[in-house]
């Protein structure tokens, strides 16, 4: 019974990173940064991994030097 709990949540655990991810993405592309960094770090806590998503769907937000260091910073703490 657990474990089929714990599978539940963490599906919409994914499904919060994702929704995250592509409001941080949408926010870059209307150049507002700073709502795209809040989304993009609540994405990143939920679910660092997941954040190749935004190279599917906006990969023009990759190319934001900020974002890079962001990504690269939240690695090294998390190793």
């Amino acid at each position: 019974m657990q474990s089929l709990c714990c599978s539940k949540h963490k599906k919409k655990y994914k499904n919060s990173a994702e929704i995250e991810y592509r409001l941080a993405g949408l926010f870059f592309v209307l150049n507002k940064e700073k709502y795209g960094f809040a989304h993009l770090i609540s994405g990143i806590k939920i679910d660092y991994d997941y954040h190749v998503i935004l190279k599917e769907i906006y990969p023009i937000v990759l190319d934001n030097k900020k974002v890079q260091k962001l990504l690269r910073d939240y690695k090294k703490a998390m190793e």
